[in-house]
């Protein structure tokens, strides 16, 4: 839908944005239900990249939604992409999180690229189909920390990476992936925080793809371990200066949207314990599980669970953009931490009410299970959060960065 179709008034325009981000979600709930959610138990067997869902989000135009609209993208507000997320999780966990890492990748380069690398990466996105990979985590590292032993330093003509990482999500799938590093040695006058972050091409010399991906669970985010061996990479590689991601108030959002995945996860699993509890009916009773006690109870704190969750998700993403950057990590921390514990718990009490035969494969059930136990587990983790949440309330101590770059 074109605003240039509606009045220039005011209100029709505001009638005419509304529109437009209804249009979107319900898309991306369509697409959940007639293509990502069909799909989702032979990437999972598979555990490979999930190439046709990301056809279908580039062809529908949602790979583009965090481009700017003079770019050729969606532009969507932080709330409306939080919601699009939340819906595509719902047909495929692995899908909604690679496409949430992809797009706050490009929420970053918007906020610390050059002009020139916003217009050379946007087109690849816009024209190409692109797909934008971040990988921060390292096997030596605590994730919490901000801390990375991956190093990029100057030698003539640019730069090298040195390091290894872990859990390389769309390795091998994506064309650029965003590698968290620490500047060394730092330029003179440059401050005290080395914290840069570098776009690294795929296929680059010196970058390889270590061992293979049988997880748990997300097992279609292809997250496998990488190594940088003197890997070269010209100046325009880099993202933004030494430090800058710490006080751009995006980094965050990959919290935001995590806690979207698990609660689209979660509201999946939900459906289905509400569809088994309508249907089944034993041979020796005369009513559905509908009208048995233990279940109706286990379905009305289900219900209540996923309600409260999702008003908080809901709130911090409503608010995200007019808030300040410093803001965000607490915003984050409540968001994530309100889906982490819902999803455990709601697609556990749906494994209960359906009973055994949510153990079998092809009920899909146990998957959302392993992808909700597997996904909440990305940093900040559950302990984490709360120590974010308890430095904002009790003023103990400020609220530090939300480190939830990557697995």
């Amino acid at each position: 839908m074109s605003l240039n179709s509606h009045p220039a008034s005011d209100s029709a325009n505001d009638l005419a944005c509304e529109q437009d981000r209804t249009a979107v979600v319900a898309l991306a709930e369509r697409l959940a239900t007639d293509s990502l959610g069909p799909r989702a138990v032979g990437y999972d067997e598979s555990a490979s990249h999930p190439l046709e869902n990301w056809a279908d989000l580039r062809e529908q135009g949602l790979l583009r939604a965090t481009v700017p609209q003079e770019h050729g993208g969606l532009g969507l507000d932080t709330h409306t992409y939080i919601r699009v997320i939340e819906r595509l999780a719902r047909g495929c966990a692995s899908t909604a999180m690679t496409t949430n890492m992809h797009s706050v990748v490009l929420r970053l380069v918007e906020a610390l690229g050059t002009p020139e690398q916003r217009a050379i990466i946007y087109a690849d996105v816009v024209e190409q189909g692109a797909m934008l990979g971040s990988w921060g985590s390292e096997p030596d590292m605590r994730p919490t920390t901000g801390t990375r032993l991956t190093t990029v330093s100057p030698v003539d003509g640019g730069y090298v990476v040195n390091g290894r990482k872990h859990f390389g999500t769309m390795a091998g799938a994506a064309s650029r992936y965003m590698v968290h590093c620490t500047m060394a040695p730092m330029p003179e006058g440059a401050g005290d925080d080395a914290y840069q972050l570098v776009l690294v091409p795929a296929g680059s010399k010196g970058l390889t793809i270590e061992g293979g991906w049988d997880p748990m669970g997300m097992r279609a985010t292809v997250s496998p371990a990488s190594n940088f061996k003197d890997c070269f990479v010209d100046a325009s590689a880099l993202l933004g200066k030494p430090g800058q991601p710490r006080t751009a108030g995006v980094m965050e959002l990959f919290g935001l949207g995590y806690a979207a995945v698990y609660l689209g996860v979660a509201r999946q699993a939900f459906d289905m314990a509400v569809a088994h509890a309508k249907t089944k009916r034993y041979e020796d009773e005369t009513e559905t599980l509908a009208y048995q006690s233990p279940v109706r109870r286990h379905i009305a704190e289900m219900a209540a669970e996923l309600h409260g969750a999702v008003a908080i998700l809901d709130e911090m993403a409503q608010g995200w953009d007019a808030a300040p950057p410093q803001a965000h990590a607490l915003m984050a921390a409540r968001a994530k931490y309100a889906g982490s514990v819902t999803a455990l718990s709601v697609t556990s009490r749906a494994m209960h009410v359906v009973g055994g035969r949510g153990a079998l494969r092809k009920r899909g059930l146990e998957r959302l299970v392993r992808d909700v136990r597997t996904a909440t587990l990305m940093p900040p983790n559950e302990d984490r959060c709360l120590e974010i949440i308890a430095s904002a309330e009790l003023g103990t101590t400020p609220v530090g960065v939300l480190d939830a770059a990557s697995k």
